[in-house]
């Protein structure tokens, strides 16, 4: 009766706007938390989630999330144009309501952009904001507090976005209070109970379900799991709040909440049984001291043993439970040879003991899962610190167990597991080292980018001229539109992204024989299956030559489907196999990221738009209107495919079939941009005669710049090696070149792998 009591008066009181972050990938199972903590009103961002309600539900979420990091009182959130303006909306925000202005503050400020050039300014104009407001009311200036300050202001800014608010928490609410040595690569205590969530865990041990956890290293699963099971709040143990030190705070309100959730630990029951083991006997004492610490010794099991010793415990004796481990990877403390056998093992272990049970394994190489022998469910994209992972989900059963298959030609794979290559050659090592150095050159870069498509090799060697890209891929069968999920975690399919691998050999100088040439090619693909670790099945080998004459581009023939890879958060549609192309051009991605930011409330003009993605970006990124054209019939019913894909109106995104340079003469529109990207050579039978983009470029560019209204922008592109713009044009036009600024560090070598131009009308012509 209480509880519903105070249930209605938080439904009555008055509503404040909050965020509350969490880690990357999370989003959704905070929002699911958030409902289920009784919040209506949230809505899924950026590594968290923001929420309206009243000051007693939230108080009951800082309280209560297990998957939170921090909660935030949200008291501006808008986009500014200028430092100036940011400063003005700050010190009008109602400051006084929150804070004594006797009080210290700290201001966590992260981000930047072209007006706030670091943190520290940033920071500096808040806290003018800060002392404008209160020096308008009379007061003292606000004293600043780095390490121990009565208040914590939180302060995002990305791109021209900007969120201040309140912290409400201080210290992460992951930091729970029960761990102290962590032990070896620990798994955050929020991210651990996510896992949890993510396998239904509050639901299994309603019913009397089991859990167990095999590699319970510093126990961080036990002990997540037990407080879930007894329905144990997450912030139990932490005595300091800041968000009782503010000027607004209602300690009634919070001493309710705290009345509410208590939970009795010195007469603590559960329903289920909840056991952990792991061969490191340091790990173990680790372990039940923090479950000694978190109150739970009495229920919950810590022992010593390896995962081959568990084949007769007794632990797995009910009938229905939930294994769920976090086992050594390769980022980690693994090594591939000991994890084949180890994630063998636990194929063995489930197979053997767990039949009816649910199971879940945490892994940054979901092509471990394979080595278990049986077949994951469904598997969800998270991080572990840095680290992209895997959480694979089974259910137990024998309709799980991948059937033994045949060994290929290739000998790749045997009852669905990758087989042993054959070793290298000392010309395929070599290689094989040279993708080693490149990866590590673009590790920087890759971190920043989610599920992404790079080339990791450029004809560096010169005994290996092949271009070798990699795209991180679904295939497009059942993948939703326009899912705000990236491929790694597409709720259509419940699968994880494989890497494919598209090879493009150059042709050999005739001093080559046809058979070294072959061997050098087949080194490369052997190298790339090493060091990716993905099957042969995955690669795909073209060979490129320059078209000259009277040669056409072939179709080719390839059993693989169409895959959707993700740009900019944006699906599209490639084809490794059915042309020399794969429908995306890959070092273009800077200058389709230009398009979409410049496109905003702007009609657009793709000439040879090819599958049009740079339309794509262009729409996406707010374009008003455009018009993609092409002489290609499968290539503008690839650009529908893509424009299908990513839920834009045809009406307002057209596509028209026709040679660039005949409807360039008779189009009358104008445009605000224009992207010109012709190819350097075409002898297409539907055009009335060839082109040659360094003949004929400066006569294109004049019909295209009398479309573009007097303040819009061209953008001119070229593959063609040794392009010369012609200097008439420079007589004429603002010419600005962005050749170094539209290549993306995958691309970044000596040779450019195009030219690109900014062109526009001068001022006053």
């Amino acid at each position: 009766m209480k509880a519903q009591k105070n249930a209605n008066a938080a439904a009555s009181a008055p509503r404040q706007h909050y965020f509350a972050t969490c880690p990357k990938g999370l989003e959704a199972v905070l929002a699911r938390e958030l409902r289920g903590l009784g919040i209506e009103a949230v809505q899924e961002s950026v590594a968290g989630c923001y929420f309206d309600c009243a000051q007693a539900q939230a108080y009951n979420v800082c309280y209560k999330t297990r998957v939170a990091n921090r909660v935030v009182l949200v008291l501006l959130r808008r986009g500014f144009d200028s430092g100036e303006a940011l400063l003005q909306a700050a010190t009008a925000c109602d400051w006084q309501a929150h804070i004594d202005p006797a009080q210290s503050v700290h201001i966590d400020f992260n981000g930047s952009n072209a007006f706030i050039r670091n943190a520290k300014y940033g920071a500096q104009l808040v806290r003018d904001a800060l002392n404008d407001y209160f020096r308008a009311r009379d007061e003292d200036r606000i004293e600043l507090d780095n390490f121990r300050p009565d208040v914590r202001l939180y302060a995002r800014l990305f791109k021209r976005r900007f969120t201040l608010g309140i912290d409400l928490v201080g210290a992460s609410l992951h930091q729970r209070g029960y761990r102290g040595d962590g032990g070896e690569a620990p798994l955050k205590e929020n991210l651990a109970a996510a896992l949890l969530m993510l396998c239904d865990w509050p639901a299994l041990a309603a019913q009397g379900a089991s859990f167990v956890d095999p590699f319970c290293g510093s126990g961080t699963l036990l002990i997540e799991a037990a407080l879930q099971a007894a329905n144990i709040p997450s912030g139990y143990l932490r005595d300091d709040w800041p968000l009782l030190r503010l000027a607004s705070a209602d300690q009634s309100a919070w001493q309710a909440c705290v009345d509410n959730a208590y939970v009795d630990l010195q007469n603590l029951s559960l329903p289920c049984r909840i056991a952990g083991s792991d061969v490191s006997r340091n790990a173990v004492d680790i372990a039940r001291q923090n479950v000694a610490r978190a109150g739970l010794a009495e229920v919950v099991e810590v022992s010593r043993a390896a995962i081959t010793d568990l084949e007769s415990a007794d632990c797995f004796a009910n009938a229905t439970g939930l294994l769920l481990a976090n086992p050594p990877y390769g980022q980690r403390v693994g090594d591939k040879q000991q994890l084949d056998e180890l994630y063998a093992q636990i194929g063995a272990l489930l197979k053997q003991n767990c039949a009816g049970w649910q199971a879940g394994i945490l892994t940054d190489n979901a092509e471990l899962g394979w080595r278990t022998g049986l077949r994951s469910f469904r598997q969800h994209k998270v991080y572990n610190g840095n680290i992209e992972c895997r959480l694979l989900r089974y259910e137990v059963s024998s309709d799980s167990q991948l059937k033994p298959r045949a060994r290929d030609a290739a000998g790749q794979r045997v009852g669905g597991l990758r087989q042993a290559a054959a070793p290298l050659s000392e010309g395929a090592k070599m290689l094989a080292n040279r993708l080693r150095k490149n990866l590590r050159r673009l590790k920087p870069w890759l971190a920043t980018q989610t599920a992404p498509s790079y080339r990791v090799y450029d004809a560096d060697l010169p005994e290996y001229a092949v271009a070798i890209d990699c795209y991180t891929a679904l295939p497009l069968t059942g993948i939703a539109k326009n899912t705000a999920s990236s491929p790694a975690s597409n709720p259509a399919t419940n699968a994880a992204p494989l890497q494919y691998f598209h090879l493009q050999e150059y042709a050999a100088p005739a001093n080559i024989d046809e058979a070294t040439a072959g061997r050098r090619v087949s080194e490369a693909v052997q190298a790339v299956c090493e060091v990716f670790d993905v099957p042969a099945q995955q690669v795909v080998l073209k060979r490129r030559e320059r078209q000259r004459g009277k040669q056409q581009y072939a179709k080719f023939s390839s059993q693989l489907p169409d895959l959707v890879i993700r740009e900019g958060g944006y699906p599209f549609i490639i084809n490794l196999g059915k042309y020399l192309d794969t429908g995306l051009f890959l070092d273009h991605r800077p200058l389709r990221r230009l398009i979409g930011e410049r496109c905003r409330g702007k009609r657009f003009l793709n000439l040879y738009a090819y599958t049009a993605s740079a339309t794509v970006h262009a729409a996406r990124g707010g374009a008003r209107s455009s018009v993609s054209v092409d002489m290609s019939k499968t290539y503008l019913a690839w650009a529908a495919r893509n424009f299908e894909l990513n839920e834009m109106p045809f009406q307002q995104h057209l596509l028209e079939r026709a040679d660039c340079g005949e409807w360039l003469q008779s189009c009358e529109r104008c445009f605000d941009v224009i992207l010109l990207d012709p190819p350097s050579f075409s002898n297409s039978s539907r055009m009335a005669h060839t082109l040659d983009l360094q003949r004929d470029h400066a006569d294109l560019i004049k019909r295209s710049m009398a479309l573009l209204e007097q303040s819009g922008e061209l953008y001119f592109s070229t593959n063609r090696r040794g392009f010369r713009l012609a200097p008439e044009l420079l007589a004429v036009y603002t010419v600005e070149d962005l050749t170094d600024a539209t290549h993306d560090p995958d691309f970044q070598r000596p040779r450019p792998s195009h030219y690109c131009w900014r062109i526009t009308n001068r001022k006053g012509s």
